[in-house]
């Protein structure tokens, strides 16, 4: 008997996130997506929670991640730009709330790019880990996160966060933990290749667009 994944949320929020928003989100999912439309009018409050949350947590920038949004994509477990877009500048007071925790996630060569006054483009950012993935121009980010992550499992999604936000690495290991993001779990796709299935986690998860 094949042994099922518990059912889990995917929270994608394309809204104005509060705090009291958040952190019902952060009780109930398993992963939260945030999108373009919400990450504009996030608050200090809100990015300081963001700090100390349970749930695994996927930042997905427009054609443009500067100030806040930027920010708040340095401090999540999987950073996402758009292919053609940019990135910078980050703005003293975001800059100054989030390049302690930049700096562990990405290193310290990397993240001299982020004390430019400029604008770089999304294809530099993901050269030096400043994001891990680029959402191809073309598609609607709702529905390309959406496929991106039931293709996964959310537990080993979950783990690889964990580990991701814990473990003290060496230059380059962060890269080796976003391989494991984009890898899921290796024994269910074997046995659903041989079944001549796709390798989704899907069925296991519940979806709310916010």
């Amino acid at each position: 008997m094949t042994r099922m994944e518990p059912r889990s949320l995917l929270a994608l929020v394309r809204s104005p996130l509060g705090l009291p928003e958040f952190e019902e989100l952060d009780r109930r999912a398993s992963v939260i997506a945030l999108l373009p439309g919400c990450l504009e009018g996030v608050t200090t409050a809100v990015f300081d929670r963001l700090l100390l949350r349970r749930t695994t947590l996927i930042v997905c920038n427009g054609m443009n991640a500067s100030g806040g949004a930027l920010a708040i994509g340095l401090v999540a477990d999987l950073h996402l730009l758009r292919e053609g877009g940019t990135f910078g500048p980050a703005g003293r007071t975001w800059f100054a709330r989030s390049v302690a925790a930049a700096i562990v996630r990405i290193g310290a060569p990397a993240g001299a790019l982020l004390f430019r006054d400029e604008i770089l483009e999304s294809e530099t950012a993901l050269r030096h880990g400043i994001c891990d993935l680029l959402v191809p121009d073309a598609e609607d980010s709702v529905e390309w996160v959406r496929s991106w992550v039931g293709r996964r499992s959310l537990l080993a999604l979950g783990s690889a966060a964990h580990l991701l936000r814990t473990t003290a690495r060496e230059p380059g290991e962060r890269a080796e933990f976003g391989r494991l993001f984009a890898t899921g779990q290796p024994q269910r796709g074997m046995r659903q290749f041989l079944e001549s299935r796709a390798p989704g986690f899907s069925e296991t998860m519940n979806v709310e667009i916010l």
